[in-house]
């Protein structure tokens, strides 16, 4: 895949926040892109040459290319003359505060074997066997795509069916935390283990590094052949994410979208005792904003960034 250019202002930012306060969150493409030329100044870059017929410039291309960022990542619905921003795009606009940031989780979310807001695969697709002759058709990339695929289905369907067992232990026993601690390991090894691994390099075998890293998590990393002192930090607490995952258990695209949406940070062990102590080791502020998590406990979320090594 050819590298893609850099933008001075980063319009792939400013077209969600311009959806987010649309009439009902859905706008015309081409009003987004007359409102962004007021926006921001393009640079040299900016204004080169367009690849698609009936552009004017590269950076409305750049844009057109990232609508497939945008829903694979379930950040956009709808066609591609009309967008409509979802509740986990008004959710990213509050985790990536800055253009650089929101820029790399759209970039990365091309890793995903298909857009999230398809329509949802046959359950029989998890345990169906695949025919030699349709493997021996498709090309390596697709095989791998394919496979993924074949297994995240399984992983849904396995957590939807232990989410419904778990309502049912809950209801007849009133035990919720004995509910909570398998379900949350499920979640885990099922889902977030391959993701983790999908995501690219890891640090240690454990952590993302292409998720955002406080400073002094960046500096122990690079400083310390171990990984001590360094946890993966949920942005949108663990309970949150099990309570939407039961009001969406009869919906299986979006129970997919809210495994999908799980965004991690990467700190240390202080600074999670930090956000701990300052009470918001499960719950968001009044807000609504999980960024005021970390601000509220002294940490500043808009100077992470991916981990940088050697």
């Amino acid at each position: 895949m050819a590298t893609r250019p850099k933008y001075s202002q980063a319009p792939v930012r400013d077209i969600l926040v311009l959806l987010s306060h649309a009439e009902g969150g859905t706008a015309d493409f081409s009003a987004l892109i007359n409102a962004l030329r007021g926006m921001f100044t393009p640079n040299e870059t900016d204004l080169g040459p367009p690849s698609y017929k009936n552009n004017e410039a590269a950076w409305i291309d750049y844009l057109i290319d990232c609508r497939t960022s945008f829903v694979r990542a379930g950040w956009v619905t709808g066609s591609k003359s009309l967008w409509t921003i979802t509740p986990r795009g008004r959710d990213a606009l509050l985790v990536y505060s800055t253009p650089e940031q929101l820029r790399t989780a759209a970039d990365q979310s091309r890793r995903v074997a298909r857009p999230v807001d398809a329509e949802p695969i046959d359950s029989n697709m998890a345990t169906a066997p695949i025919s030699s002759a349709v493997v021996g058709s498709l090309g390596e990339g697709i095989q791998e795509a394919a496979t993924d695929e074949r297994y995240d289905s399984a992983h849904v369907e396995a957590l939807r069916k232990l989410v419904r067992a778990m309502e049912e232990f809950i209801e007849e026993t009133s035990l919720s935390p004995l509910a909570d601690y398998p379900l949350r390991e499920a979640i885990f090894f099922w889902w977030r283990r391959r993701e983790f691994k999908r995501s690219g390099r890891l640090y240690a075998g454990k952590y993302p590094m292409t998720a955002l890293w406080s400073p002094a998590a960046a500096e122990r990393a690079a400083t310390s052949k171990r990984c001590g002192g360094i946890v993966i930090e949920h942005v949108i607490p663990n309970n949150v994410t099990r309570q939407r995952l039961r009001e969406t258990l009869d919906d299986p695209v979006e129970f997919r979208r809210v495994l999908d949406s799980e965004i991690f940070f990467v700190i240390t062990k202080e600074e999670d005792d930090l956000i701990n102590s300052a009470g918001y080791m499960s719950t968001i502020p009044d807000s609504g904003n999980p960024l005021d998590r970390y601000r509220l406990a002294g940490l500043d979320p808009e100077t992470f960034a991916p981990l940088q090594l050697p």
